[in-house]
């Protein structure tokens, strides 16, 4: 059976009578499991509310900031032309917006790497989205 099929995990933990959920490890399947969880009233481990606090990344990297924990810069970029402006420190990591296990991942040293590594993170990423991060830790300034 397809873990991530809400409506035949919520048709068997019915018919079942599970009271519980575990899943580990893989986004997707927690997303998943948190929807069939609420709708049948079953007990998962995290809310909906905690998890998108987790998976907001600039979410996160706000509490950071507020609390004065340093943070990896990081810019959303979606065509080569967004990377125009932006003052980038070598070696950079350009991944993928979202996805999970490393996939599309790529560490660049110059211009040219980042143009390569964003069409590789691109197609890692659901939404087709990638980001380009600096590779030190900087204070916040935020």
């Amino acid at each position: 059976m397809d873990a991530s099929d809400r409506e035949a995990i919520s048709r068997l933990i019915v018919e079942e009578k599970i009271d519980g959920l575990v899943s580990l490890g893989n986004e997707n399947l927690i997303d998943a499991a948190i929807d069939i969880a609420q709708k049948t009233g079953r007990i998962f481990y995290i809310g909906r509310e905690h998890w998108e606090g987790l998976q907001n990344k600039e979410s996160f990297k706000k509490r950071y900031r507020e609390f004065g924990i340093p943070v990896v810069e990081e810019y959303p970029v979606f065509e080569e032309t967004d990377l125009d402006g932006i003052k980038l420190e070598y070696p950079v990591v350009v991944k993928p917006a979202d996805g999970s296990g490393s996939r599309g991942v790529s560490i660049c040293r110059d211009r040219g790497e980042v143009v390569t590594a964003l069409e590789k993170a691109k197609e890692q990423s659901r939404t087709g989205h990638s980001i380009v991060k600096n590779s030190s830790l900087r204070p916040s300034s935020s």
